[in-house]
């Protein structure tokens, strides 16, 4: 499968989240890259809409989550959430959290096979959007931080279940103090499955190194979470 190669069946109404398709699956591309790809509540709640109706759709098998430019996701759009406040629209705010929250969840009881490509800047709910799911790829352009904290803000959208599993060093660095980590000290410490690399082709690297029965067992272990939820 060739990522780049797929049909775009988005609509431009919403083009802040791209849908690319082919045969049975499907990529979800977010597409702010002039702000990082940061997420808001129109980003969220068509991402949870669209992952809800392919989890329901038994034609479709494998799914995929990337940015446009050169980030990933930068997290949450806080200038957005500040001008919400500063007009008082807080319950706006309280609606974005909310589904923000809700598609973390999602993502973490997915059962279908997903990747998510970290391909750049992946920062704050960048990474609660991401890790939770079933694969995610690194490369040589990741880097990984929580620079939220630096505004006053906790790392929040699951970010308290990984970050409290690294090393007690690691975890203060990227939690309060706006350190970063590369990709491979991501996969080192168990945050991410696989690092691939841009000078090769994210595409053709990702179809050499990936195989169907690693997708199969890791949906089977899925499963099993899930029924015993």
């Amino acid at each position: 499968m060739t990522i780049s190669s797929m049909t775009i069946i988005t609509f431009l109404t919403n083009n802040k989240v791209l849908v690319e398709g082919r045969a049975n699956s499907r990529a979800a591309i977010l597409n702010r890259p002039s702000s990082l790809n940061a997420i808001n509540i129109s980003m969220v709640a068509r991402l949870k809409r669209l992952y809800e109706s392919w989890e329901e759709n038994s034609d479709l098998g494998f799914l995929i989550m990337k940015g446009s430019g050169r980030a990933f996701c930068s997290g949450t759009d806080v200038v957005n959430l500040y001008q919400l406040i500063n007009d008082g629209k807080v319950e706006e705010c309280k609606n974005f959290i909310d589904s923000l929250y809700r598609f973390v969840y999602l993502m973490g009881t997915y059962v279908k096979l997903h990747v998510a490509i970290l391909d750049g800047i992946t920062m704050g709910a960048g990474g609660g959007i991401s890790l939770p799911g079933m694969f995610k790829l690194v490369t040589d352009r990741t880097v990984f931080s929580h620079p939220e904290t630096q505004l006053g803000f906790h790392p929040d959208a699951g970010a308290s279940y990984y970050l409290s599993r690294l090393p007690g060093y690691l975890v203060l660095g990227l939690s309060w103090k706006r350190h970063m980590c590369c990709g491979s000290v991501g996969l080192g410490f168990g945050m991410l499955r696989r690092r691939i690399t841009t000078a090769v082709g994210v595409d053709n690297t990702f179809r050499r190194k990936f195989d169907r029965e690693e997708f199969l067992e890791l949906a089977r272990e899925r499963e099993e979470k899930r029924k015993a939820l």
